[in-house]
């Protein structure tokens, strides 16, 4: 994998088939772009499943109400959703990233300049909202 683009030879003269060192760095770290990806995927699965379980917790458990009963869902509470409708808000606007991302990965006509940079920066904003995600909708289940 080392000697794939380049190779030093036995007079100690690196000679590489890519002459632009950038393109060099892309060429060697393509290989890398599908990992990214799977991260990506696994991150916007984890969030869209915390989100779920957390709003179906908040929609059946109930809590003391208006009558002093316990027959309110604490989703009817307004603290409860504005902590988890950002969220999901943003879970859905960072999955349509992805999906857009995962296009772009099979079929990157007009894109091979900007690939590289959509991969990382679809891994590295559904893997911050899937910490988050997940940090919030524990304690919003109260754990």
């Amino acid at each position: 994998m080392l000697n794939k683009f380049t190779d030093v030879n036995e007079q100690g003269q690196f000679n590489s088939a890519v002459k632009k060192l950038p393109q060099r760095f892309f060429a060697v770290t393509e290989k890398l772009l599908s990992g990214r990806i799977c991260i990506a995927s696994m991150a916007v699965g984890s969030a869209r499943s915390c989100l779920y379980i957390a709003i179906q917790y908040a929609k059946q458990r109930l809590t003391s109400g208006p009558k002093g009963e316990s027959d309110t869902p604490i989703f009817d509470y307004q603290l409860q959703q504005n902590a988890l409708m950002p969220l999901l808000a943003r879970s859905v606007s960072l999955g349509l990233l992805h999906v857009m991302c995962k296009d772009i990965y099979q079929n990157p006509a007009g894109h091979e300049h900007d690939l590289l940079s959509l991969c990382c920066v679809d891994k590295t904003l559904n893997g911050w909202n899937a910490e988050r995600t997940a940090s919030i909708c524990r304690e919003r289940c109260g754990g």
